[in-house]
C-alpha cells in the first residue's frame, strides 16, 4: 500500500499533484502528538543538546 498519491501532468514547467491515500491519511493524528510533544519538550530538548556539546570528546 501507497502512503500518497502522486498525478504528473505533462505541462510546461512539470507539475505534480500529491495527496495522502487513506492508508497516509492514518499517520495525521500520530504525527500531530509528536508535534505536540515537540511545542511541548523543546526546553528539555535543547538543555540537553546543549548539555551533550559541552561534554567534548573523550570527557
Amino acid at each position: 500500500m501507497e502512503l500518497f498519491s502522486a498525478r504528473v501532468y505533462a505541462v510546461v514547467p512539470p507539475m505534480v499533484e500529491y495527496a495522502l491515500t487513506s492508508l497516509g491519511e492514518t499517520l495525521i493524528e500520530p504525527l500531530c502528538k509528536l508535534c505536540k510533544w515537540a511545542e511541548t519538550h523543546i526546553p528539555e530538548v535543547e538543555q540537553s543538546r546543549h548539555s551533550y556539546d559541552n561534554k567534548g570528546i573523550g570527557a
